[in-house]
């Protein structure tokens, strides 16, 4: 688990270049808060300034493999 404080979040994929990926963003109640779409081993960030603080999940989805989910804690 990570704590982000400032509501902007960066995270990085690791995945070999020219593989696609996309990452939901979901916060506790299961709800989609945010989308994004990437390509390659980019880092991506998201701002989260909008969202109440709690835990969120992103979930990374790469086009050749298994998701990878990560849990965070937003703190305001």
């Amino acid at each position: 688990t990570s704590t982000i404080i400032d509501g902007k979040v960066r995270l990085s994929t690791n995945l070999p270049s020219g593989i696609s990926f996309s990452v939901v963003i979901i916060d506790i109640n299961g709800k989609t808060v945010n989308r994004l779409n990437g390509n390659g081993s980019e880092e991506i960030s998201f701002d989260l300034t909008s969202q109440p603080a709690g835990i969120y999940l992103a979930k990374v989805d790469p086009s050749n493999g298994r998701p990878l989910i990560r849990k965070f804690n937003l703190i305001k």
